[in-house]
């Protein structure tokens, strides 16, 4: 998933950087990123200022990290692990690696500034501009600006020798970052002038001093940048690409095919240095498929693109698309918008999308019932028509809310506090076949169930993980002296586990700490029905940490009726230490089959022996079946539960003609077509639309969670409009009452005359009707009070309450209209409310002395926030290529290896966008099976080192790009990134990353298919055709149509017997005529297609947008289809509809 730059750009610095006679460094690095969409369309998507500090250094010596104890020196690990980490992250992945052990090849401590102390790190002097301004009344302290941050570290080192030396290492980073936007832009300028800027760090003090440290100045010469176009300032600027082949999706275009003149401008000597280096990378991946032929994929996985249809709630959007067709529930996906307003901006790229389609965890649950019940197919019915279904509960968290939900409600029925309820379950469909089996109404399989007499699908009669806590787990002491226990949680021994298996929070363990002697201690299961087992395993994680000799485990099935054992003990072998969690599964024993109340008890047994150890740690328990169960019925209900007996719902299987009381139904809150963004702005501006599901007078039921904080807001009323069905066009307003699923008509009025008159009931609606709710306020008569300068105090003229200005909707305009007093018939712009009270106003104007306490006014809405999302706003989906590498890693089709197998075997850096699983030794990346493997869009045999992002000359201005391995229709990521570091002096550097980001569309032109021919079976002309003959106005094959022609309507340019057409459709009785023709693929903005039409077969006239006589039906990607839309002059009985294709080259 996307990572952040910082990593990647200390990298550079520390590449491209001078060297440096001291230990210490500081760098002052400034980044800004730019996307570029047209010749002169340039969105700046945000940026950072950071100071980077570091006195002294490390380096890891290449072998398995980290280590709960010491390692001596072996085969795979030569130095052993040398230092033990007290403090601090050693291996920079945001962790603290406390108590860890690590092979460390040298270590250089500080000499010149003391770690530890973030407080003193201070910013003395800088040119005039924002950080001045904001650093005058804090003696230079630079928290008042950046997020400082301490990475000090101190390692013991030498641990395997005689003497360890305590090294301390100081690190300290200070971030601001800027966000997307000029506005955003113009903040970082006035921040962060080009001048001289000073820092000041605390002096190293003697371990033996109690002196306050010092200041040392670290001097940086900020100088100036080269900002991407139109550029700011005295100093010439503004750098970008210069190619004109800029396709309508925001998309730079060339054939992949062909040579490319790659050309950028605005780059000169007065803004770049001679050091400067100018790096341009395409994000892609390389394969060698199974037959051995290079192919390629990009970066980000393009699945598919729409066309935005609507606007739902925070941040989601209806689509042309069911993604539960397109998606696939579980993954993560990154949507891109290719046109609107956000096209190009930061916000146009939404990441991570998880929330999609009906399929998902998104959704609402009602209990139906009635008192003559249901059938199956009754309560299947009458959840349709409510405009939901029967219950799908295909995941555990599914089945968990419900759950807790069940045992929350309190219901009051017949069979207890929740009744007997059919569910979406049914094997119906195939019974009596070999292929019958458990589906839910929406098709997918039952892959696991909660089953209260035997699951009907291969899985689990028992799990828990110990997330949700102890539960009905009881913890029992055996022994007299009591020094261990069984105890939930985080294990932290002297050795073992830190967590619980995976990574998790939790496990049971033998003491939390280290166990103590002669224990006896047990830890027992809730009971469990096996009264419909018919055989399986007992799987559980284990940590064993013991001492290998005397202490034991056992584990041990006992009726929870009469307190036997059923069967013998099994004896967990606490010989092993376990360098991870092991998964352990053996035999349920055959006298436990058929008890319907039995425990499992986990015994540990200790030895007088003193040890440092953690003992034993379990997690992630469960009773598994070995096959599935045969259930002669049909279909799933939940069981009637009592609360009183702490039960959960249970799932059985019922005949279709028994009769519920009820039916569990379930609204699923996104339709098949929507998508929820993840962004952290409201990019709908607060307008939601939906659909009807029911109405009775006033209540309208929706299918809108309209509760749910983040769709409607409490304060804020809303206009509602129909926007289909019989009262199409019907508005009422305002809206101020809504729950959960519904909303209420009641109280919205219409201003007849100045007066407001009761608005009726809506009439006419039916289910699937569609409306609109946008934010508005109430017209609204308010008084003043308190007046102050800018600021004004007010009451509501009608109630004399104070006002309440926090219902006007956030980003919108509004202007103040004075009604009396000096100032009546005048207004003036709002600037701000809500502050300090919810009752003040600021206005951009100063009023004070010329308003007067009990002037009156109102608020006029001038404009809604601008909605950042319209329909019609076209995006594509996919996945990024970490969340792609690993989605083929969990699926099996990429296999991982260790960070020295990835480069020295298959000479491929270990870049943490590869890296899919954790091992023994660290960190696993993919790497593809023998048939295929991952690469940047280079050829198999290229060196490692030339796969990297390539160097061009900054002043160069142009570079020849191609052939590349892609094919018309990919599309790539491309980047140019100027890199700076200059000395300052000889501990600090100014370093500077200056990046503009585009995307690259492979399109098919002419030129590449007149060189190497089509795609698939569309072969282009005949080997060592001359280059005349391949001419886009030649006729190669003589059959009267140009090789331009051929090629653009797909027929063979060297087949006389295959000419171009295009359909044609005549209706001689109305004088109507009809042509449509199939656009080439991927051709992008390289081609033109015209329709032209003749009455006298001499005189042709091209058919465009405001033609007379044609109107053109579709022009889109695919197709281009004209047809008349009146009759020719001249009164003829028959319309000559005489019409041909042109084609240009743009």
């Amino acid at each position: 998933m996307p990572k952040t730059t910082i990593k990647s750009l200390l990298a550079a610095t520390l590449f491209l950087g001078p060297v440096l006679s001291s230990a210490q460094t500081l760098n002052f690095v400034n980044t800004k990123s730019w996307r570029q969409t047209a010749p002169e369309a340039l969105f700046y998507l945000g940026g950072s200022t950071d100071m980077f500090f570091v006195d002294g250094f490390w380096t890891l010596a290449g072998c398995g990290h980290p280590a709960p104890f010491i390692i001596g020196p072996n085969l795979f690990c030569p130095l052993g692990t040398t230092g033990f980490i007290a403090q601090g992250d050693i291996d920079g992945d945001g962790e603290n690696d406390q108590g860890s052990f690590w092979s460390v090849q040298e270590i250089t401590p500080a000499s010149l500034i003391e770690p530890f102390r973030p407080d003193l790190f201070k910013l003395v002097s800088a040119p005039p501009s924002g950080f001045t301004r904001i650093l005058r009344g804090t003696d230079g302290d630079v928290s008042a600006i950046f997020d400082v941050q301490d990475f000090s570290v101190v390692v013991w080192y030498n641990v395997l020798g005689g003497i360890v030396d305590d090294y301390e290492v100081t690190q300290y980073q200070a971030l601001r970052p800027y966000g997307v936007g000029n506005q955003e832009l113009e903040r970082h300028y006035d921040d962060v002038p080009w001048g001289p800027y000073k820092f000041a760090l605390p002096g190293l003090v003697p371990s033996t001093s109690n002196l306050e440290p010092g200041e040392i100045i670290f001097p940086v010469d900020h100088l100036v940048t080269p900002d991407a176009w139109p550029g700011r300032g005295a100093v010439p600027q503004g750098w970008r690409n210069i190619n004109e082949e800029w396709g309508e999706n925001g998309e730079l275009e060339f054939d992949p095919r062909t040579f490319y003149d790659f050309q950028w401008g605005g780059l000169s000597a007065d803004n770049t240095l001679e050091s400067d280096v100018l790096l341009y990378s395409m994000r892609g991946n390389q394969y060698l498929n199974t037959e051995g032929r290079e192919s390629s994929r990009y970066a980000q996985d393009l699945i598919a693109r729409g066309t935005v249809t609507g606007l739902s709630c925070f941040n989601t959007i209806t689509t042309d698309l069911d993604l539960d067709t397109v998606l696939e529930q579980g993954k993560i996906y990154q949507l891109v918008f290719t046109s609107g307003r956000l096209a190009g901006t930061e916000n146009g790229v939404q990441y991570p999308v998880t929330s999609f389609g009906d399929s998902g965890d998104l959704t609402f649950f009602r209990v139906v019932t009635r008192d003559d019940g249901y059938t199956w197919d009754q309560a299947k019915e009458a959840a349709e028509a409510a405009g939901g279904r029967l219950a799908v509960l295909n995941t555990q968290d599914k089945i968990n809310f419900v759950n807790e939900r069940l045992v929350a409600a309190g219901l009051d029925t017949a069979d207890g506090e929740w009744p007997s309820m059919w569910l979406g379950l049914s094997d119906s469909e195939d019974e009596g076949s070999e292929e019958a089996e458990w589906q839910w109404v929406t098709g997918s399989p039952l892959e696991d169930a909660n089953w209260s007499a035997g699951s009907p699908a291969e899985g689990v009669l028992f799990e828990d993980d110990f997330e949700g806590g102890a539960l009905d787990w009881a913890a029992v002491v055996n022994d007299a002296e009591g020094n261990t226990v069984w105890e939930l949680g985080a294990p932290n021994g002297t050795s073992g586990p830190n967590t619980g298996a995976g990574g998790s929070d939790n496990a049971w363990s033998t003491n939390l700490g280290d166990y103590g002697v002669n224990s006896d201690i047990s830890l027992f299961s809730p009971v469990i029905d096996f009264s419909a087992f018919p055989g399986g395993n007992l799987t559980f994680d284990a940590f064993r940490d013991a001492d290998g000799v005397d202490d034991t485990a056992s584990i041990r099935f006992i009726s929870a009726e009469d307190g036997s054992q059923l069967g013998v003990d099994i004896v967990v072998d606490m010989t092993v230490f376990d360098a991870d969690y092991t998964g352990l599964s053996v035999p349920v024993p055959a006298e436990v089959l058929g008890q319907n109340a039995v425990t499992i008890e986990f015994n540990f047994v200790s030895d007088g022996s003193v040890d440092d150890f953690s003992g034993l740690t379990i997690d992630n328990v469960a009773v598994r079946f070995d096959e599935a169960v045969d259930n002669a019925l049909d279909y799933a209900a939940i069981l009637g539960g009592q609360l009183a007996d702490g039960d959960l719902p249970e799932w059985f299987d019922a005949e279709d003609s028994m009769v519920m009381e009820a039916f569990l139904l379930e609204i699923p809150l996104l339709n098949s077509n929507e998508i929820v963004l993840p962004s952290a702005n409201d990019l709908t501006g607060g307008v939601v639309t939906g659909s009807i599901v029911d109405s009775d007078g006033f209540i309208l039921e929706t299918n809108r969670a309209l509760g749910d904080p983040e769709c409607l807001q409490v304060g804020q009323t809303y206009r509602l409009e129909i926007t289909s069905g019989a009262s199409a066009g019907e508005t009422r307003f305002p809206i101020t009452i809504w729950d959960e699923l519904t909303l209420s008509t009641e109280g919205a009025y219409d201003l007849v005359e100045g007066v407001e008159v009761p608005s009726p009931v809506l009439p006419s609606l039916s289910s699937g009707d569609t409306f609109v709710l946008t934010p508005e306020n109430e017209n609204l008569t308010f008084e003043v009070g308190y007046i102050g300068r800018h600021f004004l105090e007010a009451s509501n003229n009608a109630t004399a309450d104070p006002a309440d200005f926090s219902s006007l909707v956030r980003g919108a305009d509004y202007r103040i209209e004075f009604l009396s007093g000096e100032l009546a018939g005048t207004s003036d712009v709002i600037r701000n409310w809500g502050f300090p009270t919810d009752s003040y106003l600021e206005t951009e104007t100063d009023f004070f002395g010329r308003l007067e306490s009990g002037d009156l006014f109102s608020i006029d809405l001038i404009e809604l926030p601008t909605v950042s999302i319209e329909v019609g706003d076209q995006f594509s989906i996919g996945q990024i290529f970490e969340d792609w590498i690993q989605d083929q890693y969990d699926e099996g089709e990429v296999q991982a290896v260790d960070a020295l197998t990835l480069e020295f075997e298959f000479g491929i850096p270990a870049a943490p966008e590869l890296e899919v699983d954790q091992g023994l030794l660290g960190p696993l990346y993919a790497v593809a099976r023998e048939d295929t493997i991952v690469f940047p869009p280079y050829p198999l045999g290229t060196p490692s080192g030339d796969r990297n992002p390539f160097i061009l000359g900054t002043l160069d201005n142009h570079y020849e790009l191609g052939p590349f391995f892609f094919n018309p229709g990919d599309s790539v990521d491309a980047t140019l990134n100027i890199l700076r570091s200059n000395a300052s002096s000889q501990q600090s550097n100014d370093v500077g990353s200056y990046d503009l980001s585009f995307r690259v569309q492979f399109i098919d032109t002419y030129e590449g298919f007149a060189i190497l021919g089509g795609l698939g079976d569309d072969t282009g002309f005949p080997f060592a055709t001359p280059s005349s003959e391949r001419a886009p106005d030649y006729d190669f094959d003589r059959d009267g149509a140009i090789n331009l022609l051929e090629y653009a309507l797909q027929s063979d340019v060297a087949d006389p017997q295959d000419r171009p057409a295009f359909q044609y459709a005549l209706d001689v009785e109305t004088g109507s005529c009809t042509a449509t023709l199939e656009k080439r693929p991927f051709t992008g903005t390289s081609l033109a297609y015209f329709f032209e039409y003749s009455t006298d077969l001499r005189t042709w006239t091209t058919i465009s947008e405001d033609d007379p006589i044609f109107e053109i039906v579709e022009d889109s990607e695919t197709t281009l289809e004209v047809s008349n839309i009146a009759l020719f002059p001249g009164e003829r009985p028959a319309p000559a509809c005489f019409l041909r294709v042109r084609v240009e080259i743009k």
